[in-house]
């Protein structure tokens, strides 16, 4: 046991601490911890959307609890549909929607205007290329913007960073700058110069929203034999699924975004299936929310088990946002991201739900994931309303316990780490 500790001490310790002083990881966590307040409100609207506005939801809905019907009394099928009750909520909904938007947005400002800083460009002029690179990569093909949601905050971290640093360098590049002229005043020439600078960040966005568009079909091909019927109840791809998802958010990069093209093919389609009674499809797309349980069982051992105040004040703050399953806080917050303490149990964890759940479905403990649900409802009530019984919520549970069994230890080593014996350091 000496030795490893002697080896994280000398190999992973620095290697840690390096990545804690580094100046855009403190970019990255000071933004998220500024939009914090807006990332609660949009997932508490958002929840709110599909539980309460959704009129087919789990609880309006006549797949669900039914209460819709309940308030239209007693109206079915084709009269539900057309009550005054369904088109009133539809129309909430879509106001709901427009507001989505806007976080991305808030986001993209937040963060480039800080690395503009860093990098020495124009704060300002790097904002609004950011804002409108944003924009770019998130139009569709019809030139109309998509929706955007929290997901989308790595799109605005990827506008927020490409820009900052593309338009800071070629700003300081003078043979980029437009042509002086005495005429106009100091104010004015400063940013006239800057006009080739943004016109080039801005091409380049439009580049990359091109190959976006040509890559996206491209890996969907790649994809297109993964269908439901062949791989939604596959262990194997669900360990496989589950495992980079978690090494790319390891890394910092948003796994459920480098994942999409097999949610799109496989597990979207499984879940839409279970819904419509067309299938009974063990691996869903929202089985793998509610599996991201474990992140709850991180912060529970971190609670209970570390000696590391500031740590313990981190996972604190983050509690709030952890109700709604907003891992990204305390991913940046701890940092989880490029921890190597902390690499082993968040690659095990989520593999460990996945392993039990195909256990507990398979023999028929649990239901099925039937039920379509966003993923920022909170966990146990995530298990329970999209498996329509109150074991899918026992079953989270479970996965919550299994989870601090995980994470403990390694907690534990953290705290070994810091503070062996005989010396004198920080614990962990």
């Amino acid at each position: 046991m000496d030795r490893f500790f002697d080896w994280v001490e000398r190999v992973l310790e620095p290697w840690a601490d390096r990545l804690s002083r580094n100046p855009y990881m403190a970019v990255l966590q000071n933004s998220f911890f500024r939009l914090l307040p807006f990332m609660l409100t949009i997932a508490v609207l958002a929840a709110a959307q599909e539980l309460l506005l959704n009129p087919y939801g789990p609880l309006l809905g006549p797949d669900g609890l039914g209460l819709g019907s309940v308030l239209t009394n007693g109206l079915q099928g084709e009269e539900y549909r057309s009550s005054a009750l369904v088109e009133t909520l539809e129309r909430y909904r879509q106001v709901v929607q427009i507001g989505f938007g806007f976080i991305g947005l808030l986001m993209t400002m937040s963060l480039a205007r800080p690395l503009a800083e860093l990098w020495g460009g124009d704060p300002g002029i790097a904002t609004f290329c950011a804002l409108a690179g944003h924009s770019i990569l998130t139009a569709s093909p019809g030139g109309t913007a998509s929706s955007v949601s929290i997901g989308s905050f790595w799109t605005a971290a990827l506008s927020a960073a490409v820009a900052a640093r593309v338009f800071s360098w070629l700003s300081q590049r003078h043979s980029l700058h437009w042509g002086e002229n005495a005429l106009l005043s100091p104010r004015v020439e400063k940013y006239i110069r800057l006009f080739p600078s943004v016109l080039l960040t801005m091409l380049l966005f439009f580049l990359m929203a091109a190959l976006h568009r040509e890559a996206e079909p491209f890996l969907d091909g790649l994809l297109s034999s993964f269908t439901p019927e062949q791989s939604a109840n596959t262990l194997r791809l669900a360990l496989f699924f589950q495992f980079f998802k978690s090494v790319f958010w390891w890394f910092g990069l948003h796994g459920d975004m480098f994942m999409a093209p097999l949610i799109r093919t496989v597990y979207n389609p499984a879940q839409m299936a279970n819904q419509a009674g067309a299938g009974e499809y063990l691996f869903t797309s929202v089985f793998f929310n509610a599996s991201t349980v474990h992140i709850w069982g991180l912060a529970i051992a971190i609670l209970v088990f570390a000696r590391n105040e500031d740590r313990r004040s981190v996972v604190k703050f983050c509690l709030p946002t952890l109700v709604f399953n907003l891992q990204e806080v305390i991913v940046f917050g701890l940092p989880v991201m490029l921890n190597p303490i902390l690499l082993l149990p968040y690659l095990l964890a989520p593999l460990a739900n996945v392993l039990t759940g195909w256990l507990a479905i398979s023999a028929g403990i649990v239901p099925i994931f039937k039920f379509d649900l966003p993923w920022m409802v909170p966990p146990i009530l995530c298990g329970t309303l999209s498996t329509g019984s109150f074991m899918g919520g026992v079953l989270q549970a479970i996965w919550l316990i299994l989870d601090i069994l995980i994470y403990a230890p390694f907690v534990i080593v953290a705290n070994m780490v810091k503070s062996r014996p005989g010396e004198k350091g920080d614990d962990a």
